[in-house]
């Protein structure tokens, strides 16, 4: 689970830097798949493979909007249509994932060590709503959905073990 964990990072790394819409909405589909799959690796790290004894983790994780965001967006990428136990339809509780536009700001040091601020508009973006109406933007959806599993990972002891910098960001020293 910890280095799934880590790789979902770097896919929201890539989510959030890619240029191109559609890049971007690759990287926030792959993003999604990691953030279902973590799921599969919980049960195979504590030893669940029952589908019973599944339940309650499933039951606590649909609690959760931006997982169920996480999952729907898998899924119905991947299946198209989303289908309850019994192989029937069913509508997405998220609301929708849609192109957009946001205001970013580069923030670096130069070679010399000076700060620099650079604001950069019309960056691509997507924004999920979520079953409850809440908007949020990619890092923003992104950030939760981490921020969600390092906090359950904690609480639960499994080890997570975070990547160093070199390995997030894919430098090669």
């Amino acid at each position: 689970p910890s280095d799934l964990l880590c790789k979902l990072a770097r896919e929201q790394y890539r989510a959030f830097h890619a240029q191109h819409p559609a890049h971007k909405a690759d990287h926030l589909y792959n993003f999604c798949i990691t953030a279902l799959a973590i799921k599969d690796f919980i049960f195979e790290q504590l030893g669940i493979t029952n589908r019973s004894h599944k339940q309650p983790y499933h039951d606590e994780w649909a609690k959760v909007r931006e997982l169920v965001a996480a999952t729907e967006i898998a899924n119905t990428s991947k299946h198209l249509v989303l289908r309850d136990n019994k192989q029937n339809p069913k509508l997405p509780k998220t609301k929708s994932v849609k192109h957009t536009t946001s205001s970013v700001v580069d923030v670096y040091l130069d070679k010399v060590g000076n700060l620099h601020k650079v604001l950069r508009e019309n960056v691509p973006d997507y924004e999920i709503e979520l079953e409850d109406g809440t908007t949020l933007q990619l890092w923003q959806f992104t950030n939760a959905v981490i921020r969600y599993w390092e906090i359950y990972f904690q609480s639960n002891s499994i080890p997570y073990n975070r990547q160093s910098e070199d390995e997030y960001y894919g430098n090669i020293t």
